[in-house]
């Protein structure tokens, strides 16, 4: 008897008292698209959480999730557990990891016991050519992700911290995650995490005092991201007319606030007298070349059709490096 079948919605209602792999990051402070505070707000039910399910990169993505699997068994010789039963025996080698279910009937959502708020839903189950199990999370980002997905094994952080997010909560038997990507529809990455390189001692610590956040209602530290502007904003979108008295660092605040807007300005300042002197000395000439032979300003003229307003003529300065200079910075 295999554990039961999840929907989706049965899952994310699970998942929302627990910490998903996939949310590791976020809680962490190390996802770019995520923050602390959004996830906090999103798990206590302040705000909504954003259904990206049926945004086609998303869609794409569960779709080639297989394909990514079956890509990384034919690399590497590796068999993907396919049998259910097998797959919990395995996880549940140790007493360390419960399955509480399978995710639309595909993907064995399992929780931690020694640590029962951490949970992890996984891509798949292989095992190597030497008999031994390994999880395998599958990404299908975009080309323009490329640059992220070195082939001397980088990748980006918040993707690493869910593998070992991961491999905490599955049983000591699995030893090693690997994170597959194929980039692009083409160039294959491969990532390997071995299990004695997760710090899993920092890794529950702050993963525990965020979920005590949740737990007491108390939200982390703001930071600067869009992520918690965002959260905010949905919030508190609308003001009440009354007043808060603000804590005493609200002073030291305010004069960093005044500090970096004179800096600002005068930046902003130092930049338009630099610009203008670079158009003095262009002229009526298009370009203007360095004499170092480093690049060129360009100073073209466009004209734009009047629409609502009115038609005007402007030009704009640009900067164009050297092509010679621009290989060598980018082989420093």
């Amino acid at each position: 008897m295999t554990a039961r079948e999840l929907t989706r919605e049965a899952w994310l209602e699970l998942r929302q008292g627990t910490l998903g792999s996939s949310e590791a990051a976020a809680a962490l402070g190390e996802d770019a698209y995520s923050s602390p505070f959004r996830l906090w707000a999103e798990k206590r039910g302040e705000i909504e959480r954003e259904d990206i399910g049926n945004r086609r990169p998303v869609r794409l993505g569960r779709k080639l999730q297989s394909v990514v699997v079956e890509e990384f068994a034919e690399e590497r010789g590796a068999q993907i557990v396919t049998d259910r039963g097998e797959v919990e025996r395995i996880l549940a080698s140790d007493g360390a990891c419960e399955v509480l279910g399978w995710v639309e009937g595909k993907e064995p959502f399992v929780r931690s016991t020694r640590y029962p708020w951490m949970t992890a839903t996984l891509d798949a189950v292989a095992i190597d050519t030497f008999g031994r199990p390994m999880l395998v999370e599958a990404k299908a980002p975009g080309f323009r992700q490329l640059a992220k997905w070195g082939e001397d094994g980088t990748a980006p952080d918040w993707y690493r911290l869910q593998v070992q997010h991961a491999l905490i909560v599955v049983p000591a038997l699995v030893q090693v995650g690997v994170l597959v990507a194929i980039v692009g529809g083409s160039e294959y990455r491969e990532v390997v995490v071995e299990r004695e390189s997760v710090p899993e001692g920092a890794i529950v610590q702050l993963e525990r005092a965020f979920m005590d956040c949740v737990a007491r209602g108390e939200p982390p530290q703001l930071d600067g991201s869009d992520a918690t502007r965002e959260a905010l904003k949905k919030l508190h979108p609308k003001d009440n007319g009354q007043t808060v008295v603000l804590p005493e660092s609200a002073i030291a605040w305010r004069d960093e606030l005044d500090a970096v807007a004179g800096a600002r300005k005068a930046a902003e300042k130092r930049e338009r007298e630099l610009k203008t002197l670079l158009e003095g000395v262009i002229g009526c000439a298009t370009f203007g070349a360095l004499p170092d032979g480093s690049g060129t300003y360009s100073l073209k003229t466009t004209e734009r059709d009047g629409y609502v307003v009115a038609p005007t003529t402007y030009r704009t300065l640009r900067f164009a490096a050297a092509k010679s200079v621009t290989t060598s910075r980018s082989n420093q």
